[in-house]
């Protein structure tokens, strides 16, 4: 049986805004103007400038956030400091044990890319630890049921939070569930009272991704924001991201896409440990705050990022590839370098037991993504569902009409006993066709509740596994990581299937 084997988005008619630019990049230029392919991100590795002092201040920063998280420094990080040494990125929000599992595909496949690159390129990942919406990280799901906490303090950089007794009583729960095994003793390693959310989070990644030279980031950074404060500056007395964006977003449109993120007159927010709350033009008191008190949003977190990093590429899904095909205007505008920007693959799982009873329909990876009922229908069309004993039950009445010239000319009273004989072996054949009926009828009903669970393997809840499920329950050693790495390439990207 094949461990692992892959197809293409449109295969499965998942034909969103980033499959067309990968299939079509030359449509989107004027928004997307960077291709995404090997040798024009090998090229741009040479290309990308970054000052040395900016080096300096990454370097630091980093060796500072590792130490506070009781982290060993990486080894390569000094390699920043080197003048042709370049970085490719992705990032997410600090769900717990990452959330759902193509948070850690999406890294894996940043760390692909980059071993594609060369010795002189690093992956990165960023932690989006300033937001603020804590519900969208509170549950995760893991075995069929959500686990989620509660914070006192929601509203404010999620990064920021403590862990607290909720979070820790949460992941004893997951921990339960797993009862043992690699992932347990990730998460034993990372969450952990007296670390934040941002610490615990790169902890965890750093349990899973150690010997992968991947390098994670948090920008909710003092020393890194102080690079950042003249471009926030800039927005707030010029409007620069409202002023500008109408000509990616008027772009997409002419492509039939809605812009996936609504800008504001002015795209930041001002932060405490306890709260983010938008800025608005008529704020007076901006001017009094710390660069670690202004935090951007989405529309301006890429600006920061590549501000900050040696960054050549950036891996992201379909939304994030949508919102940064707005930022063109915007990256030019603050004159901050572009990035390439690549869609990640997807990868989804199956345990061997459903995967051979999908095998045995004659089915294969394509058909779960088919619609459940017309899969169905599919599997109904090849049955043979109708049985009738109307041939057997003929050639009884030819016999017994045989029968009864005999029994004329023998007994002719017996031919009302024959007669009645007969109806009794028509009824016994009805009888038989009857309960054949209901058995079919049972066997349909057992095999179609059958591939309803086999679909909710791989769409639990109607979703995507992948968009769903906790890595948790499906990563169990290190071996399935380097099987990502290996195979998730965002040059190509594709759905990954794996059996477990």
């Amino acid at each position: 049986m094949e461990h692992h084997s892959s197809f293409s988005f449109q295969s499965v008619n998942m034909n969103g805004f980033a499959v067309q630019f990968h299939q079509n990049p030359d449509i989107f230029k004027e928004i997307l103007p960077h291709s995404p392919t090997l040798d024009r991100l090998k090229g741009k590795a040479i290309e990308r400038p970054f000052f040395s002092d900016k080096r300096s201040i990454l370097v630091s920063a980093l060796q500072n956030q590792y130490k506070n998280s009781g982290l060993e420094i990486p080894h390569c990080l000094h390699h920043l400091l080197l003048e042709n040494v370049v970085t490719v990125t992705t990032g997410h929000q600090l769900g717990i044990a990452g959330g759902p599992h193509f948070f850690l595909s999406k890294i894996a496949a940043t760390i692909n890319l980059a071993k594609q690159l060369g010795d002189h390129v690093f992956p990165v990942f960023w932690m989006a630890s300033e937001d603020h919406d804590f519900q969208e990280i509170a549950n995760t799901w893991l075995f069929g049921k959500y686990f989620s906490y509660q914070h006192e303090h929601e509203g404010g950089p999620v990064g920021r939070f403590l862990i607290n007794h909720s979070l820790i009583q949460m992941v004893d729960s997951m921990k339960e569930s797993l009862r043992e095994g690699w992932m347990y003793d990730a998460l034993s390693f990372a969450y952990q009272e007296g670390f934040t959310l941002a610490q615990a989070t790169r902890r965890f990644v750093d349990f899973i991704f150690k010997d992968f030279n991947l390098i994670i980031i948090d920008g909710d950074d003092p020393d890194l924001k102080k690079q950042f404060y003249p471009l926030a500056k800039k927005e707030f007395e010029e409007k620069v991201v409202a002023n500008n964006i109408d000509v990616a977003n008027n772009k997409l449109i002419d492509l039939h896409f809605k812009p996936q993120v609504y800008n504001r007159e002015v795209n930041l927010f001002k932060i405490n440990d306890l709260s983010r709350i938008k800025i608005d033009a008529s704020d007076a008191d901006f001017y009094s705050l710390a660069p670690e008190e202004i935090s951007p949003n989405a529309l301006l977190r890429p600006i920061y990022q590549e501000l900050i990093l040696p960054n050549i590429a950036y891996v992201g899904g379909g939304a994030e590839v949508l919102y940064w095909a707005q930022l063109y205007p915007i990256f030019q505008r603050f004159d901050v370098p572009m990035p390439t920007v690549l869609l990640r693959p997807s990868v989804v799982y199956s345990d061997s037991k459903t995967w051979n009873m999908w095998q045995n329909r004659g089915w294969d990876w394509k058909h779960f993504f088919e619609n459940e009922h017309d899969l169905k229908q599919l599997w109904l069309n090849k049955q043979e569902l109708i049985i009738s004993f109307d041939s057997e039950i003929q050639n009884l009445l030819i016999e017994s009409q045989s029968a009864a010239i005999k029994l004329k000319d023998i007994d002719p009273t017996l031919i009302p006993f024959l007669n009645s004989e007969v109806t009794k072996m028509q009824g016994m054949w009805l009888g038989i066709q009857k309960k054949a009926e209901k058995a079919i009828k049972q066997k349909y009903d057992v095999e179609l509740n059958r591939i309803s669970k086999n679909i909710q393997t791989v769409f639990p809840n109607g979703e995507f596994q992948e968009r769903l499920v906790n890595a948790s329950s499906l990563i169990k050693s290190k071996d399935q990581i380097i099987d990502l790495v290996t195979w998730l390439n965002p040059l190509n990207p594709e759905i990954h299937a794996f059996i477990l």
